[in-house]
């Protein structure tokens, strides 16, 4: 993902001002050691959602049921608690993150989940940004105006939330 990473910010990244472009640039650069990082942190790969959010879960308390699963893949199961914990309302933001956080250091005990997730942030504002521009080059042109902005929200939230390995 890597070269499609630095290809979106290539082709989209004119429109940043330069500091969040040399932001961008320190941060692909810095990419596998984040990885590595976040592999460090002791948590397996799983069946990740790919979108996993509010409007994709239904039920209610003790039968919850997950819809949606078009974008699957195998990786790393905090991509999806990033995704969903950024849709929520900032009050219940740091009671979702503890829940993840909590559930993953029960799982995995001597993992590092809090840490993993951090690292992670700014790895899945770039694979979302990655995801709007594939959708942007295929959508029909008049449908574009809509969602061009989201590749821009993305790499920009990748530079606000790139913290240090």
């Amino acid at each position: 993902m890597v070269p499609r990473i630095a290809s979106v910010v290539e082709q989209w990244g004119a429109q940043l001002d330069l500091s969040q472009r040399r932001s961008l640039e320190m941060l692909i650069s810095a990419l596998p050691a984040r990885i590595d990082a976040v592999a460090e942190c002791g948590i397996p790969d799983v069946l990740v959602h790919g979108d996993f959010h509010p409007g994709n879960v239904a039920g209610r308390p003790g039968g919850y049921t997950i819809l949606d699963w078009g974008d699957s893949f195998l990786g790393h199961p905090l991509i999806d608690e990033l995704a969903f914990v950024e849709r929520l309302s900032p009050s219940m933001q740091p009671v979702a993150r503890d829940w993840f956080v909590t559930a993953w250091q029960h799982a995995e005990p001597t993992s590092d989940p809090a840490r993993a997730a951090r690292l992670l942030e700014p790895v899945v504002a770039l694979l979302a940004a990655v995801m709007y521009a594939n959708f942007c080059t295929s959508i029909e042109p008049d449908e574009r105006i809509y969602h061009a902005a989201d590749v821009l929200r993305m790499l920009r939230q990748a530079t606000r939330s790139n913290t240090r390995l």
